[in-house]
């Protein structure tokens, strides 16, 4: 039996659809109470709102003595290409960023104003809030002053910066399509460093229609580099008001959310936080709103998801872009929408419950590769030269060469990746991991180049010159099969950027670049330093349905596997752990922690055999205040857990 996920805040009830059904919207919502009987958020993670400020001082912002805003900066510009105006650095003046910060993370269950969907539960707090000021008080803000925000949000706190794990960005400008590849270095460069830092990057999809060779960026940045989030309406089906303004339609959207708050009666979608006074609640719309839910259910996932003491397993953004969209709910109409993922509402409206569901078993299991090594003398590394010769290629850039056009043979480079089988369970879903920080990580296919041509040269095919290694196939039961991209370099011609779009100048050609290989070159196997692949997996077995049992963890785990125990317990320092084992590992992961979740320890033990069905673990708690503790074993086969005393 699980508790139900309601909430006590005054305004939950009628006002909040956007997060559960209410009487009179019954389909605007995430389903975000399934979700909250798995996790209601947690401290340890940090989201960065990359806004005009939080009104920190808000009423359903407070928990205990203090604010869930934990700390900000000031990034905008005093002179530049915005308008300056920032008469309280500190503050928020506009609004719009107390609103986002609302939906993401105002305090849950505290008999107040509104749920934030990573809220807490009224007892232990929810995740915690960055203010990254990059917009000034009349909602303008200069690229270099956004590039700033998402810098600062990346770096740890021992570096001076926030320490986020999801990015909140709720704007954009609409660009020339080229002007997007051409001229925005500074803030590509941020982007790219979030996902790097395995940061999630969540950005709105924009709210209007585009013109051919327009853009939205960066909502149409690198489609790893960020989680972009369209628009849903009262219905739950595609936001869109009218012909010209609408939730903007365009490839890169991943899902939709919340962005409407059309209603006769007066009911709200979207309710969230003001800020004229500390207790001033708002209705709230468009793709700005619809972005804050995709961020905080991402918040939920990694409070439910994430372990600090194995950072390397918690998630990374390609897992949280892929959960989201498997467990969303297909948008139709209106038109542009379709059945299938469409550029209108991506996979579709996000499903809170489901997601959170899928993090823990019985019915299905997610699994991070081993980092695998793209040594072309391994018998799982096929080079082969892509046909037809050195080709005219506009290379995006990055961070090892300057952008351009240059003439390269291309090398499609395949591996063999080794992953679990497990029996009875099927692959809903596999994803190359790309954000992979300072390795040689292979890049993406050429693509034909099908813009307005450059003056004096055109280039027939494309190159993302960043990590983009895609999944192709199933190799076997136990092997999955990947690909991605290196590039040997002839020369290269200079893009002059000067001249307006879409014609540009192209220099004379310059010299062989410092650099003859991108990334690496696949035939050379003297240095395989950081040339690696890794891969995510959740796959699932309907058949564990229905036979399901919540643990203290908040986990799911088959009753009947599930079981183990301790003795002695209570103990006065060292117990012993039995749990049901096939003795195929010769150890096992055990972890503590303190009833509310908070994790003490997380060590490997040897399994110790006590009869044919039986193995053992031995944990101390010796060092430990009294108290109650709860433990888990985790092993290939499945997760343990139970209660253990310590007394003096």
């Amino acid at each position: 039996m699980t508790l139900t996920g309601a909430a006590n805040d005054n305004n939950y009830p009628n006002s909040q659809a956007s997060l559960h059904p209410t009487a009179t919207f019954t389909n605007a919502h995430i389903n975000v109470e399934g979700a909250w009987d798995h996790t209601t958020g947690k401290s340890g993670i940090k989201v960065g709102v990359l806004d005009s400020g939080i009104r920190a001082d808000h009423e359903d912002l407070q928990f205990g003595n203090q604010s869930v805003v934990v700390g900000g900066k000031n990034e905008v510009t005093p002179t530049g290409s915005n308008s300056g105006t920032n008469t309280n650095p500190l503050q928020d003046v506009n609004g719009h960023g107390t609103a986002v910060a609302g939906i993401i993370g105002a305090v849950r269950n505290n008999n107040l104003g509104i749920a934030g969907i990573a809220g807490g539960n009224g007892t232990t707090q929810g995740v915690s809030l960055y203010s990254l000021k990059c917009f000034d008080d009349t909602g303008l803000a200069a690229m270099s002053d956004v590039a700033s925000a998402i810098f600062d949000g990346v770096l740890p706190v021992s570096a001076g910066g926030a320490g986020a794990q999801v990015l909140n960005f709720s704007g954009g400008e609409i660009v020339d399509g080229y002007r997007l590849f051409l001229d925005y270095g500074v803030l590509t460069d941020a982007l790219r460093q979030a996902h790097l830092s395995k940061v999630t990057m969540v950005v709105s999809a924009g709210n209007n229609a585009l013109t051919p060779w327009q853009a939205v960026y960066p909502a149409q940045a690198r489609d790893s580099w960020t989680l972009t989030v369209g628009g849903s309406d009262q219905n739950g089906n595609y936001f869109k008001e009218s012909n010209s303004f609408m939730s903007t339609p365009h490839p890169f959207v991943d899902v939709a959310a919340p962005a409407s708050n059309t209603s006769a009666t007066g009911a709200q979608t979207v309710n969230t936080l003001g800020h004229t006074a500390p207790n001033s609640y708002v209705s709230f719309r468009r793709t700005s709103a619809a972005a804050p839910h995709a961020a905080g259910v991402a918040a939920l996932m990694m409070s439910q998801y994430n372990n600090p003491s194995l950072p390397a397993d918690n998630l990374w953004p390609e897992d949280v872009e892929n959960l989201l969209e498997i467990f969303a709910r297909d948008i139709t109409t209106p038109a542009p929408a379709q059945a299938g993922v469409d550029d209108a509402s991506g996979a579709g409206l996000i499903n809170a419950s489901a997601t959170l569901r899928s993090l823990y078993g019985p019915m299905y299991r997610m699994y991070h590769s081993p980092a695998i090594s793209a040594d072309p003398s391994l018998p799982n590394v096929v080079v082969t030269p892509v046909p037809g010769g050195a080709k005219n290629y506009y290379m995006e850039g990055g961070t090892r060469l300057f952008p351009g056009i240059y003439n390269a043979q291309a090398y499609k480079v395949q591996i063999t990746v080794p992953v679990p089988y497990y029996a009875g369970f099927y692959d809903v879903r596999l994803w190359a991991l790309n954000g992979i920080e300072q390795t040689k990580s292979l890049f993406g296919p050429p693509v034909p180049f099908t813009g307005p041509g450059f003056t004096n040269y055109t280039p027939t095919e494309m190159v993302t010159m960043e990590p983009e290694v895609r999944v192709v196939g199933r190799g076997s039961k136990t092997t999955v099969i990947v690909e991605g991209y290196a590039y040997q370099l002839f020369d290269y011609k200079r893009v002059n950027k000067l001249l307006p779009a879409p014609t540009y100048e192209i220099s004379t050609t310059r010299a062989t670049p410092a650099m003859p290989w991108i990334p690496f070159n696949p035939n050379d196997n003297t240095s395989q330093d950081g040339r690696a692949v890794r891969l995510a997996m959740l796959t699932y077995n309907p058949n564990r349905e229905g036979v399901s049992a919540r643990s203290a963890f908040g986990e799911t785990e088959d009753s009947a596997e599930a079981m183990a125990g301790a003795y002695p317990n209570p103990t006065t320092g060292q117990a012993t752990l039995y749990f049901p084992a096939d003795f195929a590992e010769p150890s096992a992961q055990v972890q503590l922690t303190t009833l509310d979740g908070q994790p003490v320890r997380t060590e490997k033990q040897p399994i110790a055999r006590q009869d044919d069905r039986t193995g053992a673990v031995q944990v101390s708690l010796a060092n430990l205040p009294a108290g109650l503790y709860l433990y888990r074993i985790i092993t290939g086969t499945g997760v343990r857990q139970g209660r253990l005393a310590k007394v003096d």
